[in-house]
């Protein structure tokens, strides 16, 4: 979510969004799971969405609750950047990165 939220600040501090990675939500059983709004001090973590485990729903998030257009598309690519980053070898990050480039070149929504 961190690389999909525009920059968020409004030039006085104020925060339009910002994404933070915190301890258990509650039905911790549920999850992954997404809180948005409140804040996060425990007391008042927002909305929870419970089982954000694909690019649909997460996208969905985004665009309902913060009014950011994310295409599933996009977050793929996210996740994609993300694993080549960790991978071990410069072959294993083309391996990762070659297909989610193809598929983003070739999407005419882009």
């Amino acid at each position: 979510f961190r690389d999909l939220i525009p920059p968020s600040d409004y030039g006085d501090g104020a925060k339009v969004a910002e994404v933070v990675a915190s301890e258990c939500l509650g039905q911790c059983g549920r999850g992954p799971n997404v809180a948005v709004g409140g804040k996060g001090d425990g007391d008042d973590v927002g909305r929870l969405f419970f089982g954000v485990e694909d690019f649909n729903t997460a996208a969905a998030i985004l665009e309902v609750s913060c009014d950011v257009d994310a295409p599933p598309s996009l977050l793929r690519a996210a996740d994609a950047i993300a694993k080549a980053g960790r991978a071990s070898s410069p072959k294993k990050k083309v391996e990762i990165l070659t297909p989610v480039i193809d598929a983003l070149s070739s999407d005419p929504t882009l």
